[in-house]
C-alpha cells in the first residue's frame, strides 16, 4: 500500500482567488449523489494569478484542466469523480476550471483511531485495508475541500509542476 496525502492550498505563494460575480448566498454540493442540472458558474479572478488548484469564495475544490486530467488518469476504477465546469475570468483571459465532486465517497476511515467530535471528523486516520483500491477520494461528510490522493498521483502532480496545492502525508494504520 502506498502512502496517502491530503491536498491543501499552497500557502507560500500569492495565488489569486476566484470570486462569484452574480451568485448570492451560500453554495452547497450534496454530500452524496451526482449533481444534476448543473449550470456552469462564472467567477472573477482577484488578488493574484491563476494556478492549478485555485481557491474561491465558494469553498469547493476548483481544479485546472491539467489537474483534472491527472486526477482522471490516476483515479482507481472504484473512485467516483464528477466534474462541474466553471468559467474563471481575469483581465487577460477566460479559463475553464472544474469543481471536483465526490458523489460516492468511500468508507475508508479507521473510526477507532480517527479523532472525532460527535459525528465530525477532526483528524482522519485511514484504515489500510479500506484504501486498497482508492487513489483520488474523500470520505463521507468530509466537506467541500477535503480530499486525498495516493503516492503515484502525488508524484504525477509534482512531475507536472502543478501549482496552488501542497500534499501533506495522512495517517494510515
Amino acid at each position: 500500500m502506498n502512502s496517502i496525502y491530503q491536498a491543501l492550498y499552497e500557502e507560500d505563494y500569492d495565488y489569486g482567488v476566484a470570486r462569484t460575480i452574480e451568485r448570492k448566498g451560500p453554495f452547497y454540493l450534496p454530500y452524496t449523489g451526482f449533481v444534476e442540472d448543473w449550470e456552469p458558474l462564472v467567477l472573477r479572478l482577484t488578488e493574484g494569478e491563476s494556478c492549478d488548484y485555485l481557491s474561491s469564495n465558494l469553498g469547493c475544490r476548483l481544479c485546472s484542466g491539467k489537474l483534472k486530467n491527472i486526477f482522471e488518469d490516476g483515479a482507481a476504477s472504484t473512485d467516483k469523480l464528477q466534474w462541474l465546469p466553471v468559467e474563471v475570468q481575469s483581465d487577460a483571459e477566460s479559463l475553464t476550471y472544474w469543481i471536483l465532486h465526490f458523489p460516492d465517497p468511500p468508507d475508508v476511515l479507521d473510526l477507532e483511531k480517527s479523532i472525532l467530535a460527535g459525528d465530525f471528523v477532526v483528524k482522519p486516520v485511514f484504515a489500510r485495508e479500506k484504501l486498497y483500491d482508492h487513489a483520488v477520494f474523500s470520505y463521507p461528510e468530509a466537506g467541500e475541500l477535503t480530499f486525498f490522493v495516493s503516492e503515484p498521483v502525488k508524484c504525477t502532480i509534482e512531475n507536472a509542476s502543478c501549482t496552488g496545492l501542497e500534499l501533506s502525508p495522512a495517517p494510515v494504520v
